[in-house]
């Protein structure tokens, strides 16, 4: 991350590399910087099934309600030891209403055991780690979505920005 902040400290303008783009020294940062997008992802997912494994028993039934990773942690986070605030309007603002309304009549009838206050405390703080990976990969993308003209100038001008880092990024989407 140090080096992406500095390489847009540094290089302004995409004008200013000559040669091959491959030559240029943030070429292999933009190729780091896709790695470590795919390092967070890992990181990321092994914190979903950290918390799942820790909130299984207070709502055994969530995992299946929400397969989205960062929609489980926060609705996990949401709900803490109450699974019954399902009513909650950050609930409703993070979940679908459909998926909302699913799980509020399941957390009414499920048989879950309470938490213990360590057990949340430990799942907060993975939920802290989840949300500044994700901050840390949304940057990611945004560097390279802005660095797209410079790597992969044909593809940025026919499909855009947003797409091409999608394209480059995961070239077997």
């Amino acid at each position: 991350m140090m080096k992406i902040e500095e390489c847009i400290s540094k290089h302004g303008k995409v004008s200013e590399v000559m040669g091959p783009v491959e030559a240029a020294s943030e070429y292999r940062v933009i190729l780091d910087a896709n790695n470590l997008t795919v390092e967070i992802e890992n990181e990321l997912n092994l914190i979903h099934k950290f918390i799942q494994d820790k909130y299984l028993k207070r709502f055994l039934e969530l995992e299946s309600l929400v397969p989205n990773a960062l929609n489980y942690i926060r609705t996990v986070l949401e709900l803490d030891n109450s699974v019954y605030k399902c009513n909650n309007e950050n609930l409703q603002q993070m979940l679908t209403n459909a998926t909302t309304m699913v799980v509020r009549a399941t957390a009414s009838i499920t048989q879950g055991q309470q938490l213990l206050d360590e057990e949340l405390e430990r799942i907060e703080e993975a939920y802290d780690m989840a949300l500044e990976l994700n901050a840390s990969k949304h940057s990611i993308y945004e560097y390279v979505e802005s660095r797209m003209s410079f790597t992969a100038p044909n593809l940025f001008i026919i499909i855009g920005a947003s797409a091409a880092v999608i394209l480059w990024v995961w070239p077997e989407a």
